[in-house]
């Protein structure tokens, strides 16, 4: 096994050990109760994805010296060793790949351009894969749908709080009156005679 392959592998087992810590770590399910009754299914193992940067390294960064990439290796799975936000961060940041990326991206100090293009290209591969094995875990959809009620009825609010500093719209008898006409008119027009 190459130097670079030991290190995709590191790689892809610190990025698969930070979708475990964000699955099993925080609330499961809807984070309703401290302890759920059903266990959690293990994370997917870190093979697919070690294969899945391989490939990436192969195609576009075989012109890049054997060094670089691994400095800009390293460089990731430190970032991510470092820490990848909780559930909560992740659903603030809209479970977006590329915002995970954004807020991570913390590459080592003297990487070359060429290095520094494979961090962020290896770095946004990796969030997409921790975005992709959260929301395939069985206790996301429980938490999404807690997350977008709790959305809904924060935007409720925030509507009602303008609604009421903005005041009335000024064509409001207006519709007042179409709506009491368009009320009438279904009523009066609310039965049909078949003849012949």
């Amino acid at each position: 096994m190459s130097g670079t392959e030991v290190v995709l592998l590191r790689l892809a087992t610190t990025v698969a050990g930070a979708a475990a810590r964000a699955l099993l770590t925080p609330r499961p399910g809807a984070g309703l109760v401290p302890d759920p009754v059903r266990p959690l299914p293990r994370p997917a193992k870190p093979d697919r994805l070690a294969k899945v940067l391989a490939g990436r390294l192969s195609e576009a960064y075989a012109d890049l010296p054997e060094h670089e990439r691994l400095a800009a290796l390293v460089s990731v799975q430190d970032t991510f060793a470092a820490g990848v936000p909780d559930t909560d961060r992740l659903f603030a940041l809209e479970l977006d790949p590329e915002r995970l990326r954004a807020e991570l991206s913390a590459p080592a100090a003297g990487l070359s351009a060429r290095s520094l293009d494979l961090y962020e290209d290896l770095l946004g591969r990796c969030c997409a894969h921790l975005v992709e094995q959260l929301t395939a875990h069985p206790s996301f959809a429980a938490r999404a749908a807690a997350e977008q009620v709790r959305a809904a009825g924060r935007t409720r609010e925030l509507v009602a709080e303008v609604r009421d500093r903005v005041g009335p719209r000024p064509d409001a008898a207006d519709l007042e009156f179409e709506g009491r006409y368009a009320e009438f008119i279904a009523n009066a027009n609310d039965r049909v005679e078949l003849s012949g």
